[in-house]
C-alpha cells in the first residue's frame, strides 16, 4: 500500500488486505487519470450524444440507471451548459443536471444504480457547478455506506474505486445552492458476484485477520 496525493493506491499483495481492511472499503480519487488507472476497464459519457432537455432513466453507456429526483416526477437531466452556468474547462455544450427547468431549490441528489445483473466498481464524474462542493458515497445492497469522498468545491473531477461490490452511488453537494450539474461520467461495473466468489473472499479475510491476530 502507498500512499498518493489523491488517496490511496493499492497494488500486488496489498489487493487482499484492503477488501478485508474494516476502514478501506473504496479510494477517493481527484485526479482521473489516477483514477482511470485504479478501475482498469471503464466506460465514459460526456453527454453531448443526448438531445437538451432530455431526461434520463437509464444510461446504457455507463450500464447504469438513475432514480428519480426527490419530486418523485423528474429524472436527471441533460442540459446545455448556457443554461446551467459554471466554467467550460471541459470540451463540448452539454452537461447532467439534477434539475429540468433551473429552478431553485434543487430537486435532490443523483440516485445512480447499475444495471440489473451488475454491480458498480467505479464511478467518476466532473464537478462543473461553479459553486458547489458534491459529495459521492457509494453504498451495498442493504443501504449501508461504503464510503464517501468529497470533491473540490467550483470544478475539478471527483470518483471512487470501490473494493467491494457498489449497488448504488449518492452525488449531492454538501455546499453552494445545491443547482449542482456534472460532466464526464466515468463508470466501471460487472456481473454481481457469485456467491461462491464471496464465500472465498469471506474465508481468506478471516484467515488474514486470525494471522494479523496471532
Amino acid at each position: 500500500m502507498r500512499s498518493s496525493q489523491f488517496g490511496w493506491v493499492f497494488t500486488g499483495a496489498f489487493a487482499a488486505s484492503v477488501i478485508c481492511s474494516s476502514s478501506a472499503w473504496a479510494t477517493g480519487y481527484l485526479d482521473q487519470s489516477n483514477w482511470q488507472a485504479a478501475a482498469g476497464t471503464w466506460t465514459f459519457d460526456d453527454f453531448e450524444s443526448w438531445p437538451a432537455g432530455t431526461q434520463l432513466s437509464t444510461n446504457p453507456i455507463l450500464s447504469v440507471n438513475y432514480d428519480l429526483l426527490n419530486d418523485g416526477v423528474t429524472y436527471p437531466s441533460v442540459q446545455d451548459r448556457s443554461n446551467t452556468g459554471g466554467p467550460t474547462d471541459l470540451p463540448g455544450t452539454h452537461v447532467f443536471l439534477n434539475d429540468i427547468d433551473f429552478s431553485l431549490p434543487d430537486r435532490g441528489p443523483f440516485s445512480i444504480r447499475p444495471l440489473a445483473g451488475q454491480v458498480i466498481n467505479a464511478l467518476g464524474a466532473y464537478n462543473v457547478g461553479g459553486d458547489d462542493t458534491l459529495q459521492m458515497r457509494t453504498y451495498r445492497a442493504d443501504n449501508s455506506l461504503i464510503e464517501s469522498f468529497d470533491s473540490l468545491p467550483s470544478f475539478g473531477f471527483f470518483g471512487i474505486v470501490s473494493a467491494e461490490p457498489v449497488y448504488r452511488v449518492m452525488i449531492e453537494g454538501t455546499a453552494g445552492n445545491q443547482y449542482i450539474p456534472i460532466d464526464n461520467m466515468f463508470a466501471s461495473t460487472s456481473g454481481i458476484p457469485e456467491p461462491t466468489t464471496l464465500a472465498f473472499l469471506g474465508a481468506a479475510c478471516v484467515v488474514m485477520l486470525r494471522r494479523r491476530a496471532n
